[in-house]
């Protein structure tokens, strides 16, 4: 059976993702694989920032990004969690899931093992540069894919 994919990204704002990402579902008479990607880096990007400007020592700079990991998780599980009641909603099978890595190389091998035909990729509102670039990067999904790729901006 193939599957749509959303993909969360941590910036994203997802309710126009969602509601695509359910409709085409439904529509298809496919199930709904959702993922809230997690960026692995923040919570030490900010806690070296910290450091480095002289707010905080490293003893508090590990609590700090120990706090944002866990809080980053928290917030990837509550928009699962808003994912999978949209799906409920439009009686849409659904499996959520947290995962930490690259967007391209997390859906390219979700999409393989899940056999994935869409994915929606949930983004921010930027610039036109920021569409650009965004854009550039989801280029290579359907290669890594091998499926259609839709970008739903939030």
């Amino acid at each position: 059976m193939k599957h749509v994919l959303l993909v969360l990204p941590p910036e994203a704002e997802e309710t126009k993702a969602v509601d695509f990402a359910v409709a085409e579902a439904a529509k298809r008479g496919e199930s709904l694989v959702s993922i809230a990607l997690l960026d692995a880096d923040i919570a030490a990007r900010v806690s070296t920032t910290l450091a480095n400007v002289g707010f905080v020592g490293e003893k508090v700079c590990g609590n700090v990004a120990d706090t944002l990991a866990r809080e980053q998780r928290v917030h990837a599980e509550q928009a699962l969690e808003r994912v999978a009641a949209a799906a409920h909603a439009q009686n849409v099978a659904f499996v959520g899931r947290v995962e930490e890595g690259e967007l391209d190389e997390v859906c390219g091998r979700i999409a393989v093992d899940c056999e994935i035909d869409l994915v929606v990729l949930a983004t921010e509102r930027r610039s036109l540069l920021g569409r650009f670039l965004a854009r550039s990067a989801a280029v290579r999904l359907p290669s890594l894919a091998g499926c259609e790729v839709k970008l739903i901006e939030g």
